[in-house]
């Protein structure tokens, strides 16, 4: 076939705020028209029907593409680690005027409670009570004020800071802020 027969369909959000039988009627045309040969660029938030439908899912992250999944490699959570910004501990700490001790490519995609600390997380260390946390967080980075004093070596990447509590308020003002607007 030469480039010059291509043709090219671009749905954006095809089934929002349908119901379910005109879901069905909206994807049989869709594969109608993939049999004729037409391409078929689909631009969805729903996450089931993205992966239903689509034989490559392209991922954007803050206006840009983050990642491409073929059909055999998709899961819902790799369209959402792709979907969702990353920053170093480096970044983090220039952000807040911090200091990083430990690794200061420490990737962070999400925040967490210090107790309930995953890989990937940051939290935050700013109530002395807290403190034998730190020992067992699986967090990947810690922001902790630059007075407190550890007894024993922690797994976390720090960042250390004047006062913990306000640099994350400043931090969840930030992530909000990359957040697109609802229309």
């Amino acid at each position: 076939r030469s480039q010059s027969n291509m043709k090219v369909v671009i749905m954006d959000e095809p089934t929002k705020g349908i119901d379910v039988g005109a879901k069905k009627e909206i994807y049989e045309i869709m594969g109608q028209l993939a049999k004729k040969g037409y391409g078929i660029i689909m631009i969805s938030s729903e996450m089931p029907e993205i992966i239903g439908m689509a034989d490559r899912i392209f991922v954007m992250c803050n206006g840009r593409v983050s990642g491409c999944l073929d059909r055999s490699e998709v899961t819902q959570e790799k369209i959402l680690e792709l979907g969702m910004p990353k920053f170093t501990a480096k970044q983090i700490a220039e952000l807040i005027q911090g200091r990083v001790e430990g690794n200061e490519n420490a990737i962070v995609k999400t925040f967490a409670k210090i107790e309930e600390g995953v890989p990937g997380a940051i939290s935050f260390l700013s109530n002395p009570k807290y403190t034998h946390y730190i020992y067992e967080t699986k967090s990947s980075v810690v922001l902790i004020n630059e007075d407190v004093e550890l007894d024993q070596p922690v797994s976390a990447t720090l960042i250390r800071v004047k006062n913990a509590y306000e640099c994350v308020a400043k931090l969840l003002q930030f992530y909000e802020s990359m957040k697109p607007a609802k229309k």
